[in-house]
């Protein structure tokens, strides 16, 4: 800018051109002309300048720049160049450790190597000497159970040669126990038949001697007709009482005479003595109301068949009632109160008697020897039952029962379910005790069982003395 403002002010007044014919005079557009090609020219110069300035003042600084940047670069190289060898001399002190420490591992690697190998040589000598040892141990097991093996297995067949020869004897002894056995028992059923026949025949010689007999059953009254109004038609309904024989304690008896030696009692004497009372069909008991001389009319029949069978009445209520008024009014008379109980007395009173002697010869013609403290017991027992026993059980019993009196045996019964049960327990545990009887003989008969291979005798019962 300096250098513009000289170049300015040393410009001539008049500018002038100049030739070989001298200076001429230039025009006022020439000279504007010029002036501005002048100035032009100026401008050029000058912006070069500043722009070789710049390129200049650019160099220096491009220089500067450069400078402080080789600075940087040797300062940066020097500082890695210084820790590079920091890093080199740790490494090189660690590897130099570690070398060290190996060295020192490996000198007591030997040294533990040689201990190791002279451990090993020391345990391979006992495993050797244990081996061996348990070689030996072994032969001598094996041939001590060798040993043992043969001596089971001489004794084995020495039990079992045994065995033999006790089973051989054990049934040589059975056989010849269940042949006396068969011959006992052959010749006890003979003399108990026998027996039987024997009270058959006097009983039967008894029964064609004896008179008429009488068969009791109880009068029933309103308060049964109202407790057993659903059962079987064997309830016979009465009319109403008096007001003063309702609340009567006593059942009142009628009687009829039936004739001890018709043919129709032959069947259920015969069933009374070969078998229970309990097994007796009903149609028997219907045929001893078939009586000689009484003719019964068909809706008597209808009736005995279904008391037999147990069905129901097919009938309506009225049908009912009139016909229980007129079964009611074919009852026979009743007795007197004082000969009811009169009566009622002696039967009790000799059918405990009968019952008491029957009993004594069933005891000795059919009981086994008994055991004694079972006897005991059944004393006991049959006591006891003998003292709590109510003399006038079988007078409060609502519903109809039935004294049999045929050829010298008497029973109680009651039509209950469509059959006549026995309400005699003394007749029942009679022939309880006669089935357990049966029951321990065959126990005492039976086969001998084999316990442990031993013999165990058998206690054999006392010969019956028809036997002898």
């Amino acid at each position: 800018m300096l250098m513009a403002g000289a170049s300015l002010q040393t410009e001539p007044a008049a500018p002038r051109r100049r030739s070989r014919y001298g200076d001429v005079p230039l025009s006022a557009g020439e000279v504007e002309s010029l002036a501005k090609q002048d100035e032009a020219a100026r401008r050029r110069q000058r912006l070069l300048q500043v722009r070789e300035m710049e390129r200049r003042v650019a160099r220096e600084v491009t220089e500067r720049y450069r400078e402080n940047l080789r600075q940087l670069q040797r300062a940066k190289l020097k500082t890695a160049h210084h820790e590079h060898q920091l890093q080199r001399d740790l490494v090189l002190s660690e590897l130099h450790r570690r070398y060290q420490a190996s060295l020192q591992g490996m000198g007591d690697a030997q040294r533990n190597a040689r201990q190791r190998i002279a451990e090993l040589v020391e345990h391979a000598q006992l495993e050797h000497h244990k081996w061996s040892s348990n070689a030996r141990a072994e032969r001598l097991r094996f041939a001590n159970a060798s040993d043992a093996e043969r001596d089971a297995e001489r004794r084995r067949l020495a039990r079992r040669r045994e065995i033999e020869i006790n089973l051989k004897r054990l049934k040589e002894l059975s056989t010849k126990h269940r042949i006396d056995a068969n011959v006992r028992r052959r010749l006890e059923l003979e003399s108990l038949r026998r027996r039987q026949h024997e009270q058959q025949v006097a009983a039967e010689a008894l029964r064609r001697g004896m008179e008429m007999e009488v068969v009791t059953c109880p009068k029933t009254t309103p308060r049964d007709v109202t407790a057993y109004q659903f059962t079987r038609t064997h309830c016979v309904a009465i009319p109403e009482p008096a007001a003063g024989t309702v609340n009567s304690t006593l059942a009142q008896i009628h009687a009829r005479r039936i004739n001890s030696a018709h043919k129709n009692l032959q069947d259920v004497y015969y069933q009374l003595m070969n078998g229970p009372f309990s097994e007796i069909d009903d149609a028997t008991f219907a045929r001893m109301f078939d009586l000689e001389g009484d003719v019964l009319t068909p809706e008597q029949h209808r009736l005995l068949e279904r008391l037999a069978s147990g069905e129901r009445a097919k009938m309506s209520a009225q049908e009912m009632r009139e016909r229980t008024k007129r079964l009611y009014n074919k009852l026979p008379e009743v007795l007197e109160r004082k000969r009811q109980e009169e009566v009622l007395e002696r039967r009790r009173q000799r059918l405990a008697e009968m019952r008491e002697r029957e009993k004594r010869g069933f005891s000795t013609a059919a009981t086994p020897p008994k055991i004694p403290h079972a006897s005991a017991a059944a004393a006991q027992l049959a006591k006891k039952k003998k003292k709590d026993r109510s003399p006038s059980r079988f007078v409060t019993y609502g519903m109809p029962l039935l004294l049999f009196v045929v050829g010298g045996f008497m029973t109680l019964s009651q039509f209950v379910g469509g059959k006549y049960e026995a309400r005699d327990h003394k007749i029942k545990s009679q022939s309880t005790r006669a089935f357990d009887l049966e029951e321990e003989h065959k126990k005492i008969t039976q086969k001998l069982l084999l316990d442990d291979f031993e013999l165990k005798p058998v206690p054999r019962p006392d010969e019956p003395q028809s036997s002898a």
